[in-house]
């Protein structure tokens, strides 16, 4: 805080001319040699007295910052306690795949995308993705294969956070989008305790979350055809017993199309991976 003559001493000797109004404001003109727009706002005025005050003679001050708490949002908070959970405490590795599915893969598990209730992309990235996903599972499944021929490695465990896409479209004309999480895990010997390990991980993801509601029923309700239907179970939450999701194993016809049968030794068993 400086006098008003003293700072008006200062500006006028620079060539500014200033008029005081009863307010305490100024109204400062800027001389014509001072023209090359260096001065061009108020804080350029202010620069001008300091400079002549003497920077040093400024206390430093910092500035007053209001800081606000983040908002909480509820499913960016589950979806990190999901993937951690899947992630250290069940050794699973993240993947990302396309929001389009391959036409090819669905072939495979024996449901083209023709009969399927998918959303067709008008302008396509490639002629065999022409329609959005509706489950995380036939992507995480080829990205599966992938990593068992590629790494030769006899325990795969994948795992995917992200959305899916249904038909019927919301007020703004957008599909229903909502979250969904999917595991597929395979072992070289086709072990029969791959459906464990994928029950066992679900089971990890509702201690992380507290949930202590959930109650399995033998049988996948809502699975896509290529499960195996006696070995699998739906899981369920809540006293009015919402089904949230299913565990089981890859059937074997789905095993073998998608090249995820069990190695030699196991031939007569397909069925080495599980889904959930």
């Amino acid at each position: 805080a400086l006098p008003e003559g003293f700072t008006t001493r200062i500006l006028t000797g620079l060539g500014f001319r200033v008029s005081a109004h009863a307010s305490g404001d100024l109204d400062v003109e800027v001389p014509s040699w001072r023209a090359t727009k260096d001065i061009d706002s108020k804080e350029d005025i202010v620069e001008e007295v300091g400079r002549f005050f003497g920077y040093d003679n400024i206390r430093p001050e910092a500035p007053s910052v209001q800081l606000e708490r983040p908002t909480f949002r509820r499913q960016s908070e589950t979806r990190w306690i999901v993937a951690r959970a899947l992630a250290l405490d069940s050794g699973l590795h993240q993947v990302q795949t396309y929001s389009f599915v391959s036409n090819l893969v669905m072939e495979h598990l024996g449901t083209p995308v023709e009969s399927a209730r998918l959303i067709r992309v008008k302008n396509p990235i490639s002629s065999d993705m022409t329609h959005m996903r509706s489950s995380l599972l036939p992507n995480l499944l080829m990205a599966l294969r992938h990593n068992i021929h590629s790494h030769n490695h006899p325990d795969v465990r994948l795992f995917e956070i992200g959305r899916v896409f249904q038909p019927g479209a919301d007020s703004e004309g957008l599909p229903a989008q909502p979250q969904r999480v999917a595991i597929a895990w395979w072992h070289r010997d086709g072990d029969d305790d791959l459906y464990f390990h994928g029950k066992g991980a679900l089971e990890t993801i509702l201690a992380r979350l507290r949930i202590t509601s959930a109650t399995w029923r033998p049988g996948a309700v809502d699975a896509p055809a290529w499960l195996h239907p006696s070995k699998s179970a739906t899981l369920r939450l809540g006293d009015d017993g919402t089904d949230v999701g299913f565990v089981g194993l890859l059937h074997p016809r789905a095993a073998e199309a998608m090249k995820l049968a069990a190695a030699s030794g196991h031939s007569g068993q397909a069925d080495g991976a599980t889904v959930v």
